[in-house]
């Protein structure tokens, strides 16, 4: 019985030799097809292109709430994003960027003529923080474009104070009688019905009391 006690337990040993270096192999063979992954080295961030629009957007006053879209510089909004990029894009946003000062654009803002800033206009800010043409001399304005001032500095309030004769304009009572504007001399007019001319305020008033003048209106009226 001792021998076959001992040849039992041989066989064990051997079959838990063998199962040891059965598991050994497999655990090996598992380690080759799949291998640890091996630590990638750092990369930076993507930042996508609609953040990178996004960002765009905010330097010309738009922001982003719950509900959509706004632009404070227009007041506009709610939008969605393709009714944004409208606006952004609309001539009138671009216009109220240049007057709200955060971008320059001399096709929507010339920059005051000489001439037109020794005689006191200037681009300064309105009460509501957009930049229009004004008169310091007159304390006048906002004017929005430089027609609209110099239409101002030929005005009887702006020359009387520089000390001067306003700009002679043509109105409707002139017009009747025969005065036109003289092309290229700004403020003198000139008589059709008489060929006469150009006139100065000083010399209008000579020539409208003149036999001259009162013959030729008294001829057209009875053309007429």
């Amino acid at each position: 019985p001792n021998a076959q006690l001992e040849q039992i337990s041989s066989m064990t040993s051997s079959m838990a030799s063998a199962d040891v270096v059965a598991k050994r192999a497999f655990l090996s063979l598992l380690a080759l097809q799949d291998p640890k992954p091996q630590p990638k080295a750092a990369q930076a961030p993507k930042v996508s292109s609609e953040l990178k629009t996004k960002a765009e957007w905010r330097e010309q006053g738009i922001l982003l709430s719950s509900d959509g879209f706004y632009c404070w510089v227009c007041n506009a909004g709610p939008s969605g994003e393709a009714n944004m990029q409208q606006h952004v894009d609309s001539a009138q946003h671009k216009r109220r960027l240049v007057l709200a000062g955060i971008k320059q654009d001399s096709t929507i803002l010339p920059p005051v003529p000489k001439e037109y800033e020794d005689r006191g206009i200037s681009i300064s800010p309105t009460k509501d923080g957009t930049l229009q043409y004004t008169c310091k001399l007159c304390k006048a304005g906002p004017f929005p474009t430089l027609e609209s001032v110099k239409s101002h500095l030929g005005g009887s309030k702006h020359s009387l104070k520089e000390g001067r004769e306003p700009e002679l304009s043509l109105s409707t009572e002139l017009a009747k009688e025969g005065f036109v504007l003289v092309e290229g001399q700004p403020g003198q007019l000139h008589c059709e019905r008489c060929s006469a001319g150009p006139f100065d305020r000083q010399g209008l008033r000579q020539h409208r009391l003149s036999l001259q003048h009162r013959e030729a209106e008294v001829n057209s009226e009875m053309d007429e």
